[in-house]
């Protein structure tokens, strides 16, 4: 017998639209993401030059955590 060839992801089902799927939940996500781009710009703004990099590792760091929070509640896939 030939072998088997593995599954590439096209040739899977796609799975049914959950309740979070559709240009609704598009727009939520991107009016979410906005705000908090616009809260992170905002207190990097007032950081100084002597402050190196910190404040954007800060920002990544608690960015990175938040969405991993976000994640794990909504029970979201990769």
């Amino acid at each position: 017998p030939a072998p088997a060839l593995p599954e590439t992801p096209s040739s899977q089902p796609r799975p049914a639209p959950g309740p979070r799927s559709g240009p609704r939940s598009g727009l939520f996500w991107t009016l979410v993401s906005g705000v908090a781009y616009g809260v992170g710009l905002s207190v990097l703004i007032d950081t100084t030059a002597a402050s190196g990099t910190w404040p954007i590792v800060g920002q990544r760091v608690a960015g990175c955590a938040l969405m991993f929070a976000v994640v794990s509640v909504l029970r979201l896939p990769p």
